[in-house]
């Protein structure tokens, strides 16, 4: 991914390509990654969590490369 910048918002690094895209929030059991504008991300499993209209998260205790490589994809069509 080009262009990519990462600012501290909310105490959590958030990530943005002239709008915010993706953040890391860290708890002692996981890890949450969150995406921002999820209209345009493909769920087909559902494996997002949440209800609202425009955020959607993943709470990752592991990492397998299916899910790797689904993440993967979900960045890739934040970022296009």
């Amino acid at each position: 991914m080009e262009d990519v910048g990462e600012e501290l918002k909310w105490k959590m690094p958030v990530f943005n390509n002239g709008k915010d895209f993706a953040y890391l929030r860290f708890s002692k059991n996981h890890i949450t990654l969150g995406f921002y504008n999820i209209d345009k991300l493909r769920d087909p499993d559902n494996p997002l969590e949440g209800n609202g209209n425009t955020l959607r998260h993943i709470k990752l205790t592991s990492l397998d490369a299916e899910l790797k490589g689904q993440i993967a994809q979900w960045l890739a069509e934040l970022t296009a």
